[in-house]
């Protein structure tokens, strides 16, 4: 009921692609290897950019959520019959409101990554 294949295709993909646009891919090793394993050898700059990549990831899956969320809106509202109206509202606007729902999961997910990156950052 959640699971909705084309709500994750227009979400993570880009939301993933715009955090790697505004950093690396050497950031994003190196977060996943600091979630992963807690490696202690890197520079206060190297912890920072990595949780710069989750910030944007994250930031960028509510605003494609949103967004994609008011396009199908717009969609939803431009191709239903008015007598079919109250039939297909309700079973459109639940997917339609799926990708906000994702964007904001992603950046739940991301937002906790962030923050144990920068707690690690403090004690390393």
């Amino acid at each position: 009921m959640f699971i909705d294949l084309p709500s994750i295709l227009i979400v993570l993909p880009p939301a993933i692609l715009f955090g790697l646009a505004a950093t690396s891919k050497a950031d994003i090793k190196r977060g996943l290897s600091i979630l992963i394993s807690n490696e202690q050898d890197w520079t206060v700059i190297e912890y920072r950019k990595a949780a710069h990549f989750y910030n944007v990831t994250g930031n960028s899956a509510i605003l494609l959520g949103a967004v994609m969320t008011l396009i199908g809106w717009i969609a939803m509202g431009s191709s239903l019959p008015a007598d079919e109206f109250a039939i297909t509202f309700g079973p459109a606007f639940a997917v339609s409101i799926l990708t906000m729902v994702l964007g904001i999961m992603i950046k739940i997910i991301c937002h906790i990554a962030e923050e144990r990156i920068r707690y690690a950052a403090d004690f390393y």
